[in-house]
């Protein structure tokens, strides 16, 4: 872990250190530029924001590392842990293992906010963002897929290797996948709705978007207790419905509330933006 964060800071921050203020001279060469289509270079203009921010990375980033952390770690203690749930919880072990390991990927995913910080970020620039070629919503989709790819992609890695190790029935295999990968898109859209709500553009410091907002704070707690909830609704109505049932609310449920959101963010929160 300690090589791969000092891997990715040492690609902005040392630079940035041990800068001494002066600028070399450099000849001007003609270079063939390979051009992007809006969507690409919009997402990219996201990414290179957040790998050139330490802070950014470090502060909205850690799920990311967490997520195969988790599913490394139990597929390698699953034999020893395994045998113990389901002498514990007997019958009901399938169901309950399943529900906990999507509560405990929500739980992690939650971590991962940078959505709930990306349009403050842009600070006094904000004008450049609204000033392009494009709409209001190509610009918000843009800062909302990065949340989503930096999530999504070790989620559903992690998610592969937990059902490796737990091996469940085929349905709540498939929601093990289904499930995370909703809260992902949920979490994404609520952390920009928020940050739409509530920007802060006149910081002096980028940690005090990043961390000491309640609109942030919001966020992440939002995201833990929908989480929660996931794991700690079981035992009322899980057991009844049966686990693959009860999985499948959650699902439906999470999928219905990002479209209400996705549908507030392209009409609503687009105009929102173009007026900040």
């Amino acid at each position: 872990l300690f090589a791969i964060m000092w891997a990715l800071i040492s690609r902005s921050f040392l630079k940035t250190a041990t800068a001494t203020g002066k600028t070399a001279r450099t000849v001007y060469r003609e270079t063939t530029v390979r051009q992007k289509s809006i969507p690409a270079a919009l997402l990219g203009r996201e990414f290179a924001h957040f790998g050139a921010s330490p802070n950014y990375m470090l502060n909205c980033g850690l799920g990311t590392v967490m997520l195969p952390i988790l599913g490394v770690l139990l597929l390698v203690k699953s034999s020893d842990l395994l045998p113990v749930i389901y002498e514990m919880a007997g019958d009901e072990a399938s169901g309950l293992l399943a529900t906990m390991l999507c509560a405990a990927l929500c739980l992690v995913g939650s971590m991962n906010d940078m959505a709930s910080s990306s349009i403050s970020l842009e600070g006094k620039n904000l004008w450049l963002a609204q000033s392009l070629p494009v709409t209001p919503w190509q610009v918000l989709r843009a800062k909302l897929l990065v949340q989503v790819l930096v999530t999504g992609i070790p989620m559903a890695v992690t998610s592969v290797l937990i059902l490796l190790a737990v091996r469940p029935a085929l349905p709540l295999a498939l929601l093990l996948i289904a499930l995370p990968q909703a809260f992902v898109w949920l979490s994404a859209a609520f952390g920009l709705t928020m940050d739409l709500k509530r920007p802060n553009l006149v910081w002096t410091n980028e940690i005090t978007v990043i961390k000491q907002r309640l609109t942030v704070l919001l966020a992440m707690l939002g995201g833990w207790v929908y989480a929660a909830l996931v794991g700690v609704l079981y035992y009322p109505f899980g057991i009844d419905m049966g686990a693959a049932w009860y999985l499948l609310a959650w699902t439906v449920l999470t999928v219905v509330l990002t479209l209400v959101l996705l549908r507030w963010l392209h009409r609503t929160g687009s105009r929102l933006f173009a007026s900040l």
